[in-house]
């Protein structure tokens, strides 16, 4: 707890679970390498750290409460298919995290795991998991695309006085 020096960390294979606050206050930690064994991550395991980056592993089933509040360096996350929980306050204060991009069916979210969060959400096509009842705000200022649709619409000039609407698709 609170090693403000460790900023690169290669945890071992066959771990299972991160433990609670296991690397809480580690500051300068920007980036962490989870083996896929890993099935949980436990209440605030990263509270505070420095990441600016991370991929969570493909085994990965719950993200607990707690577990990455105040990482104020994070941009982007991509939450793996075989998340089916995220815990109360996980990305609570994580104020950069402006990418969000889920791989599978809805998990169970928490109330407020997302607060203080403005982050576009991506979640995937053609899955009736996501809908109104979980593409939810959980404290924060989310804005929520399925993939495969268009958005940041604009209109641009073109010769003649016409205008051209432009789109990105996902």
């Amino acid at each position: 707890l609170g090693c403000i020096s460790l900023n690169d960390v290669t945890l071992p294979s066959g771990l299972t679970c991160i433990p609670d606050a296991m690397f809480s206050g580690c500051t300068s930690l920007e980036s962490i390498s989870i083996p896929d064994s890993v099935t949980e991550i436990r209440s605030s395991a990263f509270n505070g750290c420095g990441l600016t980056s991370l991929e969570l592993p493909d085994g990965l089933i719950q993200i607990r409460e707690l577990a990455f509040e105040n990482c104020h360096s994070l941009t982007h996350l991509t939450i793996p298919a075989s998340v089916t929980y995220i815990g109360y306050l996980s990305f609570a204060g994580c104020e950069n995290l402006t990418s969000i991009e889920f791989l599978g069916d809805a998990p169970a979210i928490e109330y407020d795991s997302f607060t203080n969060v403005n982050a576009t959400i991506v979640v995937p096509e053609d899955n009736d998991t996501w809908n109104g009842d979980t593409m939810q705000s959980y404290g924060g200022n989310l804005n929520w695309v399925v993939r495969g649709e268009i958005v940041d619409l604009e209109l641009r000039s073109v010769p003649d006085n016409t205008f051209l609407l432009v789109g990105e698709e996902l």
